[in-house]
């Protein structure tokens, strides 16, 4: 009988040691961190950012250069259609006048679709390399703080009333809704136009 008790006994205490020994192994063992997350607001960022306002003064020079250019030929247009009223059409100044006009109205119409094209495809280019930056920036500022995760979202806009645009909106953005503690847009903007900001 005391044998049986102190088998007991003695099995107790290594059951009890080998759970102190794991608990505390257990404990010694580094602990994982909270995962690091934050949120930018990609519409913020973009309306703010000092390359933006450069890169939409430069569209409105090319773009200024352009219509010059159209204004010039429409006040060419305009010359020439007085002219056609002033000669008879059954004439044949007349006929060569008003085909002379007719030939440079076409040409007109095909200046101005070239030039919306040229400022269209300039425009394209010019903000996708502004998009591009400011994924630099987040992606250097996610590195630089250790974030595990920064995702998107965007709120520039909502206030407008068109659908197209609100739907657009809709689209882009991953994260509906965030606590205001996880968003890093203001920092992310402090970093794009520092003046040792590479791209300034």
């Amino acid at each position: 009988m005391i044998r049986r008790i102190v088998g007991v006994g003695i099995l107790g205490v290594t059951l009890l040691s080998m759970i102190v020994a794991n608990v505390a192994a257990q404990s010694s063992e580094p602990k994982a961190r909270p995962l690091l997350v934050g949120v930018v607001d990609l519409g913020v960022v973009l309306a703010r950012y000092e390359r933006s306002a450069e890169v939409s003064r430069q569209l409105e020079r090319e773009k200024s250069k352009l219509d010059a250019r159209l204004r010039d030929q429409e006040r060419a247009i305009e010359k020439m259609r007085q002219e056609v009223a002033g000669t008879s059409e059954s004439t044949a100044e007349g006929r060569e006048k008003s085909a002379d006009l007719a030939l440079t109205e076409k040409a007109f119409e095909a200046m101005k679709a070239e030039s919306d094209r040229v400022i269209g495809e300039r425009f394209e280019v010019l903000t996708l390399q502004v998009i591009e930056e400011i994924d630099a920036a987040v992606h250097e500022y996610a590195r630089a703080n250790h974030f595990d995760l920064i995702l998107k979202t965007t709120t520039k806009g909502w206030g407008e009333k068109r659908l197209p645009e609100r739907i657009y909106r809709a689209q882009i953005s991953t994260v509906v809704a965030y606590s205001p503690a996880l968003d890093v847009t203001e920092a992310v903007l402090r970093q794009l136009n520092a003046p040792e900001s590479p791209k300034k």
